[in-house]
C-alpha cells in the first residue's frame, strides 16, 4: 500500500457497489441487491469504545430516514429494531455494523429501484418495498442511488455530530419516536430461546426494554417479528 493509500485508509469514507450477489446481512442471511438500489458501506478507525459502536445503528437509522425523506413522506418512515428502516410498514433498507481491528463498517442498503419478493423472504419476516414504489410524484431529485447516497451522507455526518456533541440521549429519543410497534406484542427471537413481550423501550446503551410475563427484560441483539406466532 503507498503513502496516499495509507492516508485515505485512515480517514472515514464511502465505499459503495454498483450489484451486490454474495453480501451477507445480519446473523449472515443472504443478501443480493440488483443494479439500480444502494450498496454502500461507511468505514472508518473506530471512535468510540466498542460498547458504544452499536449505537451507530440508530444513527444510521435516522439518516437513512431524513435521506429517504427527501422522495417519500416522513410520516411513512418508522424504524424496526435494532437495524431496519419500514416504509408503510414494510422494509426499505437495511443496516449492518462489522468491527474489526480498531475499525469499523457499517454497510446499509437501500431499495431504490428493486424490493425482494415475499417468497425468497424467511418465514414471518417482514415484507419488503423499493422507494420507487412510494416516491413522490413531485419531488424533482432523481431517484438514483447516487442521489440517495449524497442525501445520506450529509445527514450520517450531522447525526454522527450530535451524537458527539449532546451524547445518545437525543439520538435515542428522535429514534423511539418513529419507532415501529412501540408499546405493542412482538417476538425476539434468540440463539437459544424466543421470548415474546410488549416493546416497551429502548435503553441508553441501546437494548431493547420487552416487558414479559417473568418481567422486564433487556434484550441486546435479536431477531424481532411483530407477528405474536
Amino acid at each position: 500500500m503507498d503513502v496516499a493509500a495509507q492516508h485515505r485508509a485512515k480517514r472515514p469514507g464511502w465505499i459503495t457497489a454498483e450489484r451486490q450477489t454474495g453480501g451477507r446481512g445480519r446473523g449472515g442471511k443472504p443478501w443480493h441487491a440488483p443494479p439500480g438500489n444502494l450498496q454502500a458501506t461507511w468505514t472508518a478507525p473506530a471512535d468510540r469504545p466498542l460498547v458504544e459502536l452499536p449505537l451507530y445503528s440508530f444513527v444510521a437509522a435516522l439518516a437513512l430516514r431524513d435521506a429517504l425523506g427527501v422522495w417519500i413522506a416522513p410520516t411513512a418512515l418508522a424504524f424496526k429494531w435494532p437495524n431496519d428502516v419500514l416504509a408503510d410498514g414494510r422494509k426499505i433498507a437495511g443496516i449492518l455494523l462489522q468491527s474489526a481491528a480498531g475499525r469499523l463498517s457499517i454497510g446499509i442498503g437501500v431499495n431504490i429501484t428493486n424490493a425482494p419478493p415475499r417468497h425468497v423472504l424467511p418465514e414471518h419476516a417482514v415484507p419488503a418495498i423499493a422507494m420507487a414504489e412510494l416516491a413522490r410524484p413531485d419531488v424533482q431529485e432523481p431517484l438514483r442511488a447516487d442521489a440517495v447516497l449524497a442525501h445520506l451522507a450529509i445527514d450520517f455526518e450531522r447525526w454522527r455530530a450530535d451524537w458527539g456533541a449532546y451524547g445518545f440521549g437525543p439520538i435515542r429519543r428522535a429514534w423511539l419516536e418513529a419507532a415501529a410497534n412501540l408499546g405493542a406484542p412482538i417476538r425476539v427471537v434468540l440463539p437459544k430461546e424466543t421470548i415474546t413481550g410488549i416493546f416497551r423501550n429502548v435503553d441508553e446503551t441501546g437494548q431493547l426494554v420487552l416487558e414479559t410475563s417473568d418481567g422486564p427484560r433487556r434484550i441486546a441483539a435479536g431477531e424481532v417479528y411483530f407477528d405474536e406466532g
